[in-house]
């Protein structure tokens, strides 16, 4: 993950200094530790290595990362990760099936999706824990709070994350003011 990271790191000194900016240093072991007990899950160790390169982003007056998602830190993984959890342990959506891309379970939420970049308006870039018998541990998905979709977006975290850095190299991607961040070019 570190070459994936130092990718990211040139690029976006060179073109996003206060998106780079942005960038939280690393968590400790013990932290990504205690995430993975507060949520009951094993994470795969992709994710635990970029964690400990860069824990998410700061968020709060930055420009987000991924075509205008934030990438998230640990604490917003859980914070929003409990958001989902109490809608569904409420009810909310115990009638309710996604319409899930090939690999994926066709629930609404699942506890087993760990939410790993978000838009703001509660839609997440989820790394999968519990795929469907066709799917792979650690694929990676996206969640829409309003839509059923639920769309394979890598084979896991690493080839995710390294498609962003390639595309960041091929020129891909600029800062939009519109969507506060990173956004594919059109």
């Amino acid at each position: 993950m570190k070459d994936i990271w130092q990718r990211i790191e040139n690029w976006l000194q060179k073109n996003a200094p206060e998106i780079y900016q942005d960038l939280n240093p690393g968590a400790t072991e013990e932290e990504i530790k205690e995430a993975e007990a507060y949520l009951r899950l094993d994470f795969p160790q992709t994710l635990k290595d970029s964690l400990k390169i860069h824990n998410g982003q700061k968020g709060a007056e930055g420009k987000w990362l991924v075509d205008g998602w934030q990438l998230l830190s640990l604490e917003k993984m859980m914070d929003n990760w409990d958001f989902w959890d109490d809608l569904i342990g409420s009810g909310n959506f115990s009638e309710i099936k996604s319409n899930p891309g090939e690999g994926i379970r066709d629930d609404w939420w699942n506890p087993g999706w760990i939410p790993v970049a978000g838009s703001g308006a509660n839609d997440y870039y989820c790394l999968d824990c519990a795929p469907s018998e066709k799917g792979k541990y650690g694929q990676m998905l996206v969640l829409w709070h309003d839509m059923p979709d639920r769309e394979l977006l890598a084979p896991n975290y690493r080839s995710w994350l390294e498609k962003f850095a390639q595309d960041l190299e091929n020129d891909r991607y600029e800062v939009a003011e519109e969507y506060d961040g990173l956004v594919l070019k059109e």
